[in-house]
């Protein structure tokens, strides 16, 4: 946060700025190789669950002359990539056999939580300006595949899932506003 305080012949600028950028890889994968369960079942699972949480606040006062200018700025951005396979490496396939389910799975649950404020005043003059922004992006690549290979779930099933889904650990208050 930040605060810009004039009393004199006035005049207050202030600033705040936050800004986050998380860019993680996770992945799990059977690559070319063959992988044999004889007492249940065969798992590949990435999960990412990045969070975000930014706060900027600012405020500019300004007495007698005048003037009082504020802004805060939050920017934030996720970008993972969360992969999870069974595939072959040139011509070596992968070869998976399980007693049990074999599964193949994703997932993510990103979240941003912001909160951009500013207040901003003049007593006694002209002026007093104040300004709050925020961007979250979060961009995200979530996938699980079996290419190019053997799999084999004797007595379960074989499940491929990539999810992006409600993350299950937010703040106070902001898992009611995203159920929303």
């Amino acid at each position: 946060g930040s605060l810009g305080l004039s009393l004199g012949k006035s005049a207050a600028i202030n600033a705040s700025v936050g800004v986050n950028d998380i860019r993680n890889s996770v992945a799990a994968h059977i690559d070319g190789a063959k992988v044999v369960s004889t007492g249940g079942d065969v798992t590949v699972s990435a999960t990412a669950s990045a969070q975000d949480i930014n706060i900027v606040v600012g405020g500019a006062v300004a007495a007698g002359g005048g003037n009082a200018f504020g802004g805060s700025f939050a920017i934030n951005m996720i970008g993972n990539t969360i992969d999870a396979h069974i595939k072959a490496v040139g011509a070596n396939a992968s070869d998976v056999s399980a007693d049990g389910t074999v599964s193949v799975l994703a997932k993510d649950t990103a979240s941003i939580a912001t909160l951009a404020g500013n207040i901003s005043a003049s007593f006694g003059g002209t002026a007093g300006v104040g300004f709050a922004f925020a961007v979250n992006s979060i961009q995200d690549s979530v996938t699980a595949t079996i290419d190019g290979s053997m799999v084999e779930a004797k007595s379960g099933d074989i499940v491929v899932d990539a999810t992006f889904a409600k993350p299950d650990a937010l703040p106070a208050g902001l898992d009611a506003q995203i159920a929303a």
